[in-house]
C-alpha cells in the first residue's frame, strides 16, 4: 500500500514539477475527496436498493389484495346473475348490486408506473435476466398495468348499465301492476253483479263465475304479488278464458285489454332480466380473467 502511495506521489511530483512536501497534502485531500464520493455513491446505491425492495413489498401486498378484490367481484356478478329472477318479491333487496372496493388500485397508482418499472427492471439484480425471462416480465408488467387501468372503469360501466336496465325494469313493473289494478277495478263490480244474478246473460254469468274461481285461487296463494305467480295464476288463465268467451261475452274485450298490458309488462321485465343475467355472466368472466392475469403477473414478476 505504501509503495502504491509513493508511486502516485512520484507521478504527481513529475507531472506538476513540485516537491514531495507540496504534493503530500494535495494527495491526501484528493484521497479524502474520492473516498467521500465513493461512500456517498455507495450510500445512494444502498438507498436505491432499499427503495426498490420496499416498493416491491408494498406492491405485492396490494397486488394480493387487488387479486382477491377482483375475484370477489367476479363471484358477486355470478351470484347476481342467479338472483335476477321474477320468482321473487320485487320489494326485497335481491336487486341491490354488491360492489367490491378496489382501494389497492389507488395505492398502486400512487406508487406510480415509473417507480414500479425501476423496482422491477433497474439495479444490478435486475440487469442479468435472460432475454426470454426479461420479455416475460415486461409482458407481465404491461398486462398487469392494463388490468389496473381498466378494472375500475369496467366496474363502473357494468353498474351504470345495470342501473339503466333496472330503471326500465321498474317502469315495466309499474305498468304491469297498474294494468292488474285497473283490471280488478273493472271486473270486481261485474263479479258482484253476477253473484246477485242481475243484468247479465247466462254466458256472462258463467264467464264471471269462472273468473271469480280463478281470482279466489290466485288470492289464496301466499306469494300472489310475485310477478311470475301473478302471470301464471291470474293473467294467463284469465286471458285463456277470455279467448274462450270472446264471441259470447262483451266484457272480455276490456278484461283482455288490461291483462294484455300486464302480460306485455311481464315479458318486457323477463327480457330485461335475461339481459341482466347475460351481462353479469359476461362481466364475471371478464373479472375472472383479470384475476388470473394478476396472478400470472405476480408469478412472473416474483421470479
Amino acid at each position: 500500500m505504501d509503495s502504491i502511495i509513493h508511486s502516485i506521489q512520484e507521478g504527481v511530483n513529475q507531472l506538476f514539477g513540485i516537491q514531495s512536501q507540496t504534493s503530500a497534502p494535495i494527495i491526501i485531500s484528493l484521497s479524502i475527496f474520492i473516498i467521500g464520493l465513493a461512500f456517498a455513491e455507495i450510500s445512494k446505491s444502498i438507498g436505491r436498493v432499499r427503495k426498490r425492495n420496499t416498493t416491491k413489498k408494498i406492491f405485492f401486498l396490494n397486488l394480493n389484495n387487488l387479486t382477491l378484490q377482483v375475484s370477489d367481484q367476479a363471484k358477486a356478478y355470478v351470484r347476481q346473475s342467479q338472483l335476477q329472477d321474477l320468482q321473487y318479491d320485487l320489494s326485497g333487496n335481491q336487486y341491490s348490486l354488491p360492489t367490491a372496493v378496489f382501494y389497492s388500485v389507488g395505492i398502486i397508482k400512487q406508487i406510480g408506473y415509473d417507480d414500479l418499472y425501476k423496482a422491477f427492471f433497474t439495479g444490478t439484480k435486475n440487469t442479468f435476466f435472460k432475454k426470454k425471462s426479461f420479455k416475460n416480465r415486461i409482458k407481465a408488467f404491461n398486462d398487469l398495468w392494463g388490468v389496473i387501468e381498466n378494472v375500475v372503469t369496467w366496474q363502473e360501466i357494468t353498474h351504470s348499465q345495470w342501473g339503466n336496465l333496472m330503471q326500465h325494469f321498474n317502469e315495466a313493473n309499474k305498468k304491469r301492476e297498474s294494468a292488474i289494478d285497473n283490471y280488478f277495478k273493472f271486473i270486481r263490480p261485474e263479479m258482484f253483479k253476477a253473484m246477485q244474478d242481475k243484468q247479465h246473460t247466462a254466458a256472462e254469468s258463467d264467464y264471471l263465475l269462472k273468473v271469480l274461481e280463478i281470482n279466489n285461487k290466485y288470492f289464496a296463494l301466499k306469494k300472489y304479488t310475485y310477478p311470475i305467480v301473478a302471470q301464471s295464476n291470474l293473467v294467463q288463465p284469465i286471458l285463456i278464458l277470455d279467448d274462450e268467451f270472446k264471441e259470447k261475452v262483451s266484457l272480455v274485450y276490456t278484461s283482455s285489454m288490461y291483462l294484455q298490458k300486464a302480460s306485455a309488462g311481464f315479458y318486457e321485465m323477463k327480457a330485461i332480466i335475461t339481459n341482466c343475467r347475460d351481462m353479469f355472466l359476461q362481466q364475471a368472466q371478464l373479472f375472472a380473467t383479470y384475476s388470473l392475469t394478476l396472478d400470472d403477473s405476480k408469478d412472473a414478476l416474483s421470479k
